[in-house]
């Protein structure tokens, strides 16, 4: 019998997000447009990336390789555990799930 790897699609594209926008706040962050996103670099924190606007049953996982806590907005004021932002430490990784439009749940790494 096959094993795991073998029976799941292969990912989808990813995007590799050289430094999250300097300076916080949903203004400055760089747009997240894939499903698997790995942040090199996070200078302060409260550098920030935006999700995509969601109409429920996206997910996108996030991987923070930066230095400092990377804040992380949902587009045009979504909601993230049901607030408008949520701060991801460094070096850790992150599921976000859109059970329906504008709301996104986050499940962190422990």
């Amino acid at each position: 019998m096959p094993g795991l790897a073998t029976q799941l699609p292969p990912p989808g594209p990813g995007q590799l997000i050289p430094a999250a926008g300097v300076g916080g706040g949903a203004a400055n962050a760089i747009p997240i447009v894939a499903p698997f996103v790995k942040i090199a670099s996070v200078a302060t924190a409260a550098d920030s990336v935006l999700l995509p606007k969601t109409y429920g049953g996206d997910s996108i996982f996030i991987q923070n390789q930066g230095a400092a806590a990377v804040a992380v907005f949902g587009f045009g004021g979504a909601t993230i555990n049901g607030a408008a932002s949520v701060s991801q430490g460094a070096g850790l990784g992150a599921l976000y799930i859109a059970g329906m439009e504008g709301t996104w749940t986050r499940l962190l790494q422990a």
